[in-house]
């Protein structure tokens, strides 16, 4: 929806003007501000689970070992809770994590664990929004 250019016969408004400078400032610091999101999924497979997430799961960055911290995970628990198995049906599930640093273009998504088959999914590349789609295999 666009507003109007005048109100009132007699008022006229003007389209406001930001300097680009300004406007390149709040974005970078929004960027460093925001969470970083990675959409997982998990094909559907004769593995019927129970499916969980350590809580020592990280983004490290390929070139300066910055691991940024998990926060939050939907749809998927950590231990000492367990998801139901879900034997030829797939899951998703959603990653919430730290900010990367500015520098980082390249990263990986690496669950630490002593379980058989942890998470990892190696060499994502960072995008502007920092909101990521992965499918984890065994």
């Amino acid at each position: 929806m666009t507003l109007p250019r005048r109100l009132h016969p007699n008022v006229r408004v003007r389209p406001a003007r930001t300097d680009p400078k300004l406007l390149s400032e709040a974005f970078a610091a929004a960027r460093k501000a925001a969470h970083v999101r990675v959409h997982c999924h998990i094909p559907p497979s004769d593995d019927i689970g129970p499916w969980w997430i350590q809580r020592t799961t990280w983004l490290v960055d390929r070139h300066s070992n910055h691991r940024s911290r998990l926060l939050h995970s939907e749809g998927m628990p950590h231990p000492p809770g367990a998801r139901p198995g879900i034997a030829f049906r797939g899951l998703d599930f959603l990653l919430l994590f730290e900010p990367l640093p500015t520098s980082c273009v390249l990263f990986d998504l690496v669950e630490e664990t002593s379980d058989l088959f942890p998470f990892r999914a190696k060499g994502l590349v960072r995008n502007d929004q920092d909101i990521y789609r992965v499918t984890l295999r065994e």
